[in-house]
């Protein structure tokens, strides 16, 4: 059995940061074992040993030129597209791509701003300081929904063949450390003044914090893959389970978002790290038409604008906002 864990929650000095939208399509759904037996996978097994692509996310950051500027190596930063035939984990690699993207985007960006002049007086280092804050959310928020919703759902359903939560359960404590200090220097970055010196120092600090968060995220992200296959998920769960399993941690998430200062923003940081096409289109399934392209494109875009340069492919400004 899963042990207790500590409160997914970081702020400067203790554990509080919660985030609106972990998208993970997973949450405790029962099912009967003669209802189980009855239903079927409605859709074709990916076999256990086919190789997916890995093509390099496409990066881009705005106006400023980035020229030279190298992201910390790690292989895993690759991210994975979902599959053919909606894989029951596309939910699981769709968020786990967008934490990848947005801590590449955040070693690039911090290491421009660690060789910028800082002409505006340090503005823009402070505005990314608050993206890199809402990083962390999605970080921690999604790990959250996973204890307290995907794993214990597992466990039910697959007991000691999933003995593997245990480590991902130590994982994530391990991880709180790096978390909350980098929430700690990402706070004090929201209010750094002073020379160029002062402001890229404070860039690099940052920078390197962020550096030890990535080398423990990014290979407990693959391993999480790893173990969840598409083979071990069907052998314990049916396509329209998974279906029902989104809708939960969709309302997890949810209770979550109204806690934030920037729910907006938030929830365009997860909505626009999303690879347009089979990506976004598995999020907009768990995001209302209404909420994705009223409330978020035009009531309150204005909230998330000043940090869409940062954000993997936010629309267009048009006609539709104000």
């Amino acid at each position: 059995m899963l042990g207790s864990r500590p409160c997914m929650h970081v702020q400067a000095g203790r554990h509080e940061l919660p985030h609106p939208f972990a998208a993970t399509p997973m949450a405790g759904v029962e099912t009967s074992a003669p209802q189980l037996a009855a239903e079927q996978p409605v859709r074709p097994v990916v076999q256990q040993g086919a190789a997916r692509a890995q093509p390099a996310a496409t990066q881009h950051l705005g106006t400023h030129d980035t020229a030279g500027v190298q992201p910390v190596p790690n292989p895993s930063t690759t991210t994975h597209p979902l599959s053919e035939h909606s894989d029951v984990r596309d939910g699981l690699l769709m968020i786990h791509n967008v934490l990848r993207r947005s801590m590449e985007r955040v070693d690039l960006v911090l290491a421009e701003m660690t060789n910028s002049a800082h002409e505006d007086g340090g503005e823009r280092i402070r505005r990314f300081a608050v993206f890199v804050e809402y990083v962390l959310h999605g970080i921690v928020t999604h790990h959250g929904t996973e204890e307290d919703v995907f794993f214990p759902w597992i466990e039910r359903r697959a007991g000691d063949e999933a003995e593997w939560l245990q480590r991902f359960q130590l994982e994530h404590e391990q991880l709180m450390e790096a978390l909350a200090d980098s929430m700690t220097r990402a706070k004090a970055l929201c209010t750094v003044t002073g020379d160029a010196s002062t402001l890229q120092t404070a860039a690099q600090e940052m920078r390197e914090s962020m550096a030890q968060v990535s080398e423990q995220l990014l290979p407990h992200l693959q391993g999480e893959e790893d173990e969840f296959t598409e083979h071990f998920a069907r052998r314990f769960w049916t396509l329209h389970e998974m279906k029902q399993i989104g809708k939960e941690c969709g309302k997890h998430s949810g209770e979550t978002s109204r806690r934030l200062p920037r729910p907006w923003l938030a929830l365009a940081m997860t909505y626009y790290n999303t690879e347009p096409g089979r990506e976004r289109n598995e999020m907009a399934a768990v995001v209302p038409w209404p909420v994705r392209e009223v409330l978020l494109r035009r009531v309150f875009a204005h909230k998330w604008r000043p940090y869409a340069e940062w954000m993997h492919a936010p629309p267009k400004q048009s006609w539709f906002e104000t």
